[in-house]
């Protein structure tokens, strides 16, 4: 047997708790490159053998590709309208101005032209309110919310909705939005309005 009684031994520094720390957040936050063909890494923990440290271990999923949304796509049409008028304004502030006003009302005309065919079946219902309403300052449940009412009004089904959506589709009448001719336009504002005060006297 060998006699180590005159063997010399070297010091060994055991880490503090703080370098320990470290070391298990700097492996733990290590992220691994992007996968293709929808593998990804899952961190599993208690497999590795120091306390607290997890390992990466490669799984396998077929991710579907997210679905369009051509609704939104057409809103994004919509919107892409204003971008091209260097005066247009959402500022309130600046509503008053002669310019901006009717810099707002043709960016409404265009956009109203292009939705003027277009109808929805939105189940949800968001409220929307502010004077002078168009198009852009409504959201993306907002604007479903109205075609969906347009689209019902047009069908001959008038119920109660925000007065601002009320007034948006008189809009859309003043201007021909919809309509044939002016003749038209305003046989079907007086159809509405007879219509519509029976359900709220405020649009008198």
């Amino acid at each position: 047997m060998e006699d180590n009684s005159n063997k010399k031994y070297g010091s060994y520094k055991i880490p503090d708790r703080q370098e320990y720390q470290k070391t298990v957040v700097k492996t733990a936050e290590k992220k691994p490159d992007t996968l293709p063909n929808g593998l990804f890494y899952e961190i599993e923990y208690g497999s590795h053998p120091v306390e607290g440290v997890g390992r990466f271990v490669l799984k396998s999923q077929k991710i579907e590709p997210k679905k369009p949304d051509k609704i939104r796509e057409i809103f994004e049409q919509m919107r892409e309208i204003s971008r091209h008028n260097a005066s247009y304004s959402s500022d309130y502030l600046r509503f008053f101005d002669r310019r901006i006003q009717q810099d707002n009302s043709k960016v409404f005309y265009k956009q109203g032209m292009f939705m003027k065919d277009f109808e929805d079946d939105y189940e949800g219902n968001a409220s929307f309110s502010s004077y002078f309403p168009y198009y852009q300052m409504l959201n993306y449940e907002q604007l479903r919310t109205y075609f969906t009412w347009r689209t019902n009004v047009r069908k001959g089904n008038i119920t109660e909705t925000s007065m601002s959506y009320v007034f948006m589709y008189i809009y859309e009448l003043l201007n021909n939005i919809g309509v044939e001719n002016p003749k038209d336009g305003l046989s079907k504002i007086l159809f509405f309005w007879n219509k519509y005060k029976a359900i709220n006297p405020a649009i008198d």
